[in-house]
């Protein structure tokens, strides 16, 4: 995938839980390619790899939230609501990707927007449930 995020850009945003993380670097993987995608201004594949984003990132959540129930995470009601908020932006921008277009417009800005929008998710609220997930290890 061209213009990828690689590891050792990606170190910055690792929270210390491998398969949170792991996650996390498939989802940014996949919308650095999106972002390649928009500017070659191919709207048939960006559409596609949107509906991926967007599957991946649902499952994503899903695997989230049921480590804060299983760790009885304080703040968990507050970070699902953040999750649906985040799940409904992305459902705006699919929705662009279906309307008829003129002419391509906005699609590279909106990725981006999506892609700061995981990023500044990751480093604080994911980054929060880490952190108290790693304080009261359970076997989780």
């Amino acid at each position: 995938m061209p213009e990828h995020l690689d590891r050792e850009r990606f170190r910055v945003y690792e929270l210390g839980h491998p398969a949170i993380d792991s996650e996390h670097y498939a989802l940014l993987r996949k919308t650095g390619y999106a972002r390649f995608v928009a500017h070659k201004g191919d709207v048939k594949v960006l559409s596609r790899v949107m509906s991926e984003i967007q599957v991946d990132m649902a499952k994503h959540f899903y695997h989230e939230e049921q480590l804060m129930l299983k760790s009885s995470f304080p703040y968990m009601d507050w970070h699902v609501t953040v999750h649906k908020a985040i799940l409904k932006e992305l459902a705006k921008v699919m929705d662009h990707f279906v309307l008829p277009k003129n002419k391509f417009i906005a699609e590279r800005d909106l990725v981006i927007a999506l892609e700061k929008a995981v990023l500044n998710h990751i480093d604080e609220m994911d980054r929060q449930f880490v952190m108290f997930l790693m304080s009261n290890v359970k076997t989780v």
